[in-house]
């Protein structure tokens, strides 16, 4: 299955613009905005489904599952679309902070669900599709899919005077400096 996820996560876009001639960062922002209202809404329809139609319940979390990996595919890519050179580092950073959720949540929904009804349930659900429609309007907002200026490397320039010495990206070496001293 891995392969299938990476094959969409890193080839899906290029068909999506080569053959069928999207804007790939329209699609995203669509497919993201999507996503989280689709997880939004599944679960606040989970939050309602009560004993008579648990397999329902089953059914909208799986649903809301399908969302959320939309969700996640958009959230990876978008590292790779703003700093392609940092996008490893990138993710880690985003991806450590994000698992304090994983850290936080257990212990805030043990609090709020000790009488094990439904209605302490609604609230968790209520809150979790309240965290996606939040991120749907800030990915709208601010969401880049754009290369940033910051993450442009500058490659050195090609001097035709190297080409003897073999070093073709190594500064120019025939100017002396200003201030007499050795070339860097």
């Amino acid at each position: 299955m891995a392969w299938v996820d990476y094959t969409f996560l890193t080839s899906l876009p290029q068909y999506l613009k080569d053959v069928l001639d999207f804007d790939i960062s329209q699609i995203v922002l669509l497919l993201r905005f999507l996503a989280f209202i689709g997880v939004a809404l599944c679960l606040t329809a989970v939050g309602y489904v009560n004993h008579e139609n648990r397999y329902v319940a089953v059914g909208l979390l799986g649903l809301s599952g399908f969302f959320a990996g939309i969700q996640q595919a958009g959230y990876v890519a978008n590292f790779i679309d703003i700093a392609p050179r940092f996008a490893g580092v990138m993710y880690g950073v985003g991806n450590s902070i994000a698992t304090v959720s994983g850290i936080l949540s257990p212990i805030i929904v043990g609090a709020l669900t000790s009488g094990k009804s439904r209605t302490e349930w609604q609230i968790v659900f209520f809150a979790c599709a309240g965290v996606s429609v939040i991120a749907a309007i800030v990915f709208v907002c601010f969401a880049q899919g754009h290369v940033q200026d910051w993450a442009i490397e500058e490659l050195p320039r090609f001097h035709s005077d190297n080409l003897r010495d073999g070093n073709v990206f190594q500064k120019d070496s025939t100017k002396k400096r200003e201030d007499g001293g050795p070339n860097k």
